[in-house]
């Protein structure tokens, strides 16, 4: 003969297991709910980073192009025709070491480092006129500026910012347009764009070549 159960254990049982199943369900609800969260909050943060990358670059091909336009200048140095006929002697022969534009000093000598600047005018001039002298200059300033926009570190707008401070203060000088301090400056910044990312002894062999 079977020994029956009490009715309290019957009771307990029935209790134990309905706690047990609904432990079970709220677990499953937490954990999907969590999954859920999850997934949301990876959606927007990915969504997030997409919008805020597209913005980034948007910001710097306007920063590229204000550039250009802030520099696409009139050549306003008052030595233009000096450097053209340098530049066109230098063409044909003769170097810009004397004195054969003014009457004054006739056999006055020196030494002029820049005459390859002299060079390059007169080509551009030959070719496209003052019109080629502003395009060339406006590609090398900006170009000197965002070599040091990509040398320095730090937050994206404030690199940017400090570069429009730096052209506000220095514009007394590139207002003038296209002057052989520009291809000084460029490549300052060239060499020290270059020497920040100098990662083997091998690479050194590029900063002398720099300094020439």
């Amino acid at each position: 003969m079977k020994r029956a159960i009490p009715p309290v254990a019957i009771h307990e049982y029935a209790l134990k297991s309905w706690l047990l199943a609904t432990w079970a369900e709220r677990w499953s609800v937490d954990r999907l709910r969590s999954k859920t969260e999850s997934g949301l909050l990876a959606s927007c943060e990915i969504l997030y980073n997409w919008v805020m990358s597209k913005i980034k670059i948007a910001s710097f091909a306007i920063f590229v192009l204000s550039l250009l336009l802030i520099f696409f200048l009139p050549h306003a140095d008052n030595d233009f025709g000096w450097h053209l006929r340098c530049g066109q002697d230098l063409f044909n022969g003769n170097l810009c070491i004397k004195n054969h534009y003014s009457y004054f000093l006739p056999d006055f000598k020196w030494a002029y480092s820049s005459f390859l600047y002299d060079a390059l005018v007169a080509i551009i001039f030959s070719l496209n006129g003052f019109l080629g002298l502003s395009i060339v200059g406006a590609f090398i300033s900006a170009s000197t500026i965002l070599l040091a926009f990509f040398t320095n570190r730090g937050p994206f707008i404030a690199r940017i910012s400090l570069c429009y401070l730096a052209i506000f203060f220095s514009w007394s000088v590139l207002s003038l347009g296209f002057r052989s301090q520009f291809l000084t400056m460029f490549f300052v910044a060239l060499f020290i764009f270059i020497l920040k990312r100098v990662r083997e002894p091998k690479q050194i062999i590029i900063i002398p070549l720099m300094i020439i």
